[in-house]
Parts: C-alpha cells; structure tokens; sequence
C-alpha cells in the first residue's frame, strides 16, 4: 500500500525544507523499515496546497508559468482568492536567482512526493551518492521505475543539479534512462545546470 507515513517520508520532507538527512538517518530508516523503500508515496487525505507546502504539476501537463512537469517548487504565497499561487522551484540550479514562478492555479498543482517513489524523492531533493546508494541497494527496480512525467530518478536528480558522484550512480543503475525523453521531450543531461551557462 502506498504511503506518506514513517521515518524514510518524515526525512525526505524535511529535506525538502533544506534539512537533508545524513547517510547514517536514511540507513536507519531503511532499516526500521526494510519496505519503506517500496512504497510510493500518497498524499495525506484531504491535503491541499498552502504557503510552504511542496508542490508540482499534477500529471499530465507538461509546463504552466515556467514550471515544468516534474520540477519541485514550494509554495511562497497564495493569493487573495485561494485558487492562484506563487511557487519556487526548489533546488533547480539552472535558473540561478530566478525560480520564481507565478500564478499557478490550485487544479494544476500536486502534492511533491505524490506518486513517487523514495528513491524519486531523494534524486528530486539531489540527496548525496551515500543516501541514494542505500535507497538503491534496498530497491533496485526503483531507478528504472518512470514517473506520471516520464521522468527516471536520473532526470530528477540532473534537473535538481544532483552532485557527479550521485548522477554517476543513478545512470550505472539504469543506464536506459540517459537515452529516454520526459513528458517535456526532455533528456536527462539535457536538465544540467550547466546548460543554462552553455547557451
């Protein structure tokens, strides 16, 4: 069953507020709970996005106001209505000072984690080579597991401007990946930071 409770969950959200978890804690977390590296993730019932709340376009649209389709962003301000909100993409390095993305309706925003997979998460939030290492050795299938997105945990990771050291890992666990386009029409290395400084 899929879930967004327990340790591994509660880790991967406060990284998302820039805490991100020592190696030492995701091993721990398996290990409580070998499973937990299985199950996806569900957003608790009744959730709806408010200020501070990590967020993405829900499946099946591909951009809206500068976020594309599986980039995580966080909520900064929700307008006077309650229906349009204002988002930083969170951890995207390939836009520098400019992650803001502005006047996003409630009916095309998803819960972060939705759907995902802890090893998703962790690549989305560019984690370090230790933590997804262990996400990996207890869920292998995981790295060639494709989100609503069409995006692998390597896409995630590049796009959130994931270390080397953590991008070489996630394409040695499926190599496929590198040669599959997201939703965006989008390659993995084709989501580097560094492809904004190419230009």
């Amino acid at each position: 069953a899929a879930s967004g409770e327990g340790v591994l969950w509660r880790l991967l959200d406060a990284a998302a507020t820039g805490n991100k978890p020592p190696a030492e804690a995701v091993c721990a977390a398996v290990e409580a709970d070998p499973r937990a590296a299985t199950r996806p993730f569900a957003k608790p019932a009744g959730w709806e996005p408010v200020e501070g709340a990590l967020v993405r376009l829900r499946p099946g649209l591909r951009e809206k106001n500068g976020l594309r389709a599986g980039e995580l962003a966080t909520v900064t301000r929700v307008n006077s209505d309650g229906q349009r909100f204002h988002v930083k993409r969170f951890g995207d390095k390939r836009f520098g000072d400019n992650k803001r993305c502005d006047y996003i309706p409630a009916a095309d925003l998803a819960h972060g984690f939705d759907g995902w997979l802890p090893l998703h998460a962790a690549a989305a939030l560019a984690l370090d080579e230790e933590a997804l290492l262990l996400l990996l050795e207890a869920h292998t299938a995981a790295a060639a597991t494709a989100g609503a997105a069409g995006q692998y945990p390597l896409h995630l990771a590049a796009s959130a401007g994931a270390d080397k050291e953590a991008l070489l890992l996630l394409l040695e666990a499926h190599t496929a990946a590198a040669a599959t386009a997201d939703a965006g029409g989008e390659y993995p290395f084709e989501l580097l930071p560094s492809r904004a400084s190419d230009g």
